[in-house]
C-alpha cells in the first residue's frame, strides 16, 4: 500500500472514530440499498480530505410516511451540519457543499498537527540531494525539459523522478510540491 492510500485510510478511520456512538454509519444490504440513515465517508482526490454525506433509505412509492424531496433535503442537511459541528470541534477544517442541487456534503480535512486515526503519519521523507535540486529548479520556474537538461537526465527519467517526488509528498503540482518543501524547510 502506497503512502497516499495509507493516508486516505487513516483519515477515513479518524473520521469514523471521531463520531463514535454519536453518529452511526449508514447500513447497506446485500443489494447495495441503504437500510438505515447515517453517514457515508469516502476518500476524496486530496490525500488528507474525506467526503462525508448523510444517506437515507429509499422510501417505497406506496409508503404512507414517505418524505417529500424537500423533507429529504432538510434531513440530509441536518445530518451534514451535525457531522460538520463534530469535526470542527475536533479541529478539522470543514467545507460545506451541495452537489447535484439537492445533496449536501462536506469535505473535511484532518488537522496536520494531530495524529490521523490515532497513528502518526509517515515521518517527513528523506530526500537525496538530486531530489532537492529538482524541487529547487521547479521552484525557480524552470520547465520540465529545462530541468532534465540541467540535471543531464533523459526526459523520461526526470518525469519518473518527479512523479516519485509527488507521490512521496502527496502533492500533484509543482506549486504544491514547492509549498510543502518551503514549509518543511527542505529548500529556502
Amino acid at each position: 500500500m502506497d503512502r497516499e492510500e495509507r493516508m486516505r485510510r487513516l483519515v477515513l478511520d479518524a473520521a469514523g472514530v471521531l463520531w463514535g456512538a454519536g453518529h452511526l454509519p449508514v447500513e447497506v444490504n446485500e443489494y447495495g440499498s441503504y437500510v438505515t440513515p447515517g453517514y457515508k465517508c469516502e476518500s476524496s482526490n486530496d490525500v488528507d480530505t474525506v467526503r462525508v454525506e448523510h444517506k437515507m433509505p429509499e422510501d417505497g412509492l406506496t409508503d404512507p410516511g414517505r418524505m417529500t424531496t424537500d423533507e429529504k433535503y432538510l434531513a440530509r442537511l441536518a445530518g451534514r451540519d451535525a457531522y460538520a459541528a463534530t469535526l470542527r470541534a475536533a479541529g478539522w477544517t470543514v467545507k460545506e457543499r451541495t452537489v447535484l442541487g439537492n445533496r449536501p456534503i462536506l469535505l473535511a480535512t484532518a488537522p496536520a498537527e494531530v495524529a490521523v486515526g490515532g497513528v502518526q503519519a509517515d515521518p517527513a521523507p528523506v530526500f537525496a540531494p538530486e531530489d532537492l535540486e529538482i524541487v529547487r529548479l521547479m521552484a525557480a520556474g524552470l520547465f520540465n525539459y529545462q530541468i532534465a537538461i540541467k540535471l543531464k537526465m533523459t526526459p523520461t527519467a526526470y518525469r519518473r523522478r518527479r512523479d516519485k517526488l509527488h507521490a512521496r509528498t502527496g502533492t500533484r503540482t509543482p506549486a504544491q510540491l514547492t509549498a510543502v518543501a518551503v514549509r518543511e524547510g527542505w529548500i529556502d
